[in-house]
């Protein structure tokens, strides 16, 4: 029996949309969509994600006591499980908004579960 192939990068985009906006999230798109191509800066996050529950609020997440950090606005970088590869540019892309105090969270829906869970808006079991 064939093992299951994992999801493609857009089906994963939208189980992660999904599980934002049921936290209370805004949700936005910079992925190029169908049409392919892209028109944004390599680099850039697939999602903008903003969450009005948490404000403008500084916190130290992670038990991370160096770096304050925005809770209420994040980006997300959709990766495929066990296939996706951050590229070089993304990663650059990660580390200059970590020394802004923006969070890149890269992964899937279990990533996005994980912090979602850090930031306290879902239950750890």
């Amino acid at each position: 029996m064939r093992k299951p192939k994992p999801p493609l990068e857009h089906e994963v985009q939208r189980a992660v949309i999904a599980l934002y906006r049921v936290a209370g999230c805004h949700v936005y798109s910079t992925s190029p969509g169908r049409r392919g191509g892209t028109w944004s800066t390599p680099g850039i996050p697939d999602l903008d994600v903003f969450c009005p529950k948490l404000g403008a609020e500084l916190i130290r997440l992670n038990g991370d006591w160096t770096r304050w950090w925005f809770a209420g606005h994040w980006r997300h970088e959709t990766k495929r499980p066990k296939l996706g590869r951050t590229s070089e540019a993304q990663k650059q892309f990660k580390r200059v908004a970590a020394d802004c105090g923006v969070i890149v969270v890269v992964g899937g829906v279990v990533e996005a579960v994980a912090h979602l869970r850090a930031l306290g808006l879902v239950a750890t079991p």
